[in-house]
């Protein structure tokens, strides 16, 4: 017999993962206030696409096996500003692939691999 949670994870410890990114998120300012936020950054962030880098590099604050943020949708931004933040993701994801502490999760609707793509290499 099958349940209902057949698909659910469980796990002894769960994922920190609270970013949830969207269309609404339409400004640098807003996108990165919003990660802020949401992955709880130290104080020290400095709101800028460095300091992304920096805090989505580190995580040490967190006491979890994982971060993730997940794309419901692309953030609004201009073509240049969202080429720099999926760079900057990228980057990020780069530097933890090896480093001790908590997993960094990146992800997006399959819908939107080719606008990604896009984006990265400069596209609209």
């Amino acid at each position: 017999m099958t349940t209902r949670t057949e698909h659910f994870e469980f796990r002894e410890q769960l994922a920190h993962a609270a970013a949830v990114i969207d269309a609404g998120l339409d400004s640098k300012a807003k996108l990165l206030s919003h990660l802020a936020r949401a992955l709880s950054f130290p104080d020290y962030f400095g709101e800028n696409w460095d300091a992304l880098v920096d805090c989505l590099s580190d995580l040490e604050w967190i006491d979890a096996p994982e971060v993730v943020v997940a794309h419901r949708a692309l953030p609004a931004l201009p073509p240049r500003e969202l080429r720099v933040y999926l760079e900057c993701l990228a980057d990020s994801l780069a530097r933890r692939e090896r480093a001790p502490g908590p997993r960094l999760r990146v992800q997006f609707r399959a819908e939107d691999q080719a606008a990604v793509e896009a984006a990265l290499l400069g596209g609209t």
